[in-house]
């Protein structure tokens, strides 16, 4: 009978577990966590205003993403939204944005000390 070297054995599992489906546990880890980075994401963006929203769907592609009213009002300077933005109107939504976000601490624990 022969002998089965350790790495022929290694290698034999490791095609089984790709074949059959396995998840390897890496896989599933780094899933979660993408999960838990898209739900805080969506949470910190659900307290900004609605054009701010409306905003961070256009330009940064969150399909998945539906602006809804926030709970409470925060108080700004920025002028009631038309359509369609005069020039730098749409840079003073991303500016609010960006700093409202910066601000969330759901937001500061996701970024590296």
């Amino acid at each position: 009978m022969k002998k089965w070297h350790k790495h022929v054995i290694d290698e034999l599992e490791l095609s089984l577990n790709d074949a059959i489906g396995v998840p390897d546990t890496r896989q599933v880890q780094d899933a979660a966590r993408a999960d838990s980075i898209t739900e805080t994401v969506h949470n910190a963006l659900r307290e900004l205003m609605i054009e701010e929203q409306g905003y961070a769907v256009k330009a940064f592609g969150l399909n998945d993403f539906a602006p809804v009213a926030p709970e409470k009002m925060r108080s700004t300077r920025m002028k009631p939204y038309r359509f369609p933005l005069r020039r730098g109107e749409e840079s003073n939504i991303r500016r609010n944005m960006l700093r409202a976000l910066r601000r969330n601490p759901h937001m500061q624990a996701l970024l590296p000390a």
